[in-house]
């Protein structure tokens, strides 16, 4: 990665709690999907010369809990001290993929970033709908999968996941939803955000 970089993380949902959980003391927990971009989110942390950090993803569980975008850097927080060393920018309206790229592109124009090199990390699954959308919002980003940047356990975890029953099912939730914005338009999706996140 080059110099003064940014960063840009889509979460892939939260858990929802247990209806009989204590409402007082609960906290937002993130899909596995999200954990893991959140692990390759830290690697790069690491390992790269990040500069800027932009974490999307609204109040997608209710609006008691934290945001999705709030949960995530949390655990980013708890593994990874190197993010105090990097500007931090949460994006917590947005509840699509479209509303992610618009609240990232309104971030950049506000702190002046659309010029630095931008990676965008999602799960692999989300990654080509996801670049399509940032790049028809006029961003410039380089896609990487939050697989590619696991290794060891993790990705044995991740890998693992996505050959599951639940994994199956995420994907081909995916694809509609991708065939859905490809027939209709990402804007079509943004009416139904509320029923079904995309």
């Amino acid at each position: 990665m080059k110099r003064s970089s940014t960063l840009i993380l889509l979460g892939k949902g939260l858990v929802k709690p247990s209806k009989d959980a204590n409402t007082a003391n609960q906290e937002s927990k993130m899909t596995l999907e999200s954990k893991f971009t959140c692990e390759a989110g830290r690697l790069l942390l690491l390992q790269e010369n990040i500069r800027n950090l932009i974490i999307c993803g609204g109040q997608v569980i209710g609006k008691s809990l934290p945001s999705e975008a709030d949960t995530m850097l949390k655990y980013i927080d708890e593994h990874c001290s190197i993010v105090n060393n990097c500007n931090v920018y949460l994006e917590k309206n947005s509840l699509t993929t479209l509303q992610n790229a618009r609240g990232a592109k309104n971030i950049m124009i506000t702190k002046n970033l659309l010029n630095s090199s931008s990676y965008l990390v999602t799960c692999p699954y989300h990654i080509a709908r996801a670049k399509r959308i940032f790049c028809d919002e006029g961003m410039q980003i380089e896609p990487i999968s939050s697989l590619d940047i696991l290794s060891g356990e993790e990705r044995r975890d991740f890998e693992d996941y996505l050959i599951s029953t639940k994994g199956k099912y995420e994907q081909l939730k995916e694809r509609a939803i991708s065939i859905t914005s490809f027939l209709f338009g990402d804007s079509f999706l943004d009416k139904f955000s509320g029923i079904t996140r995309g």
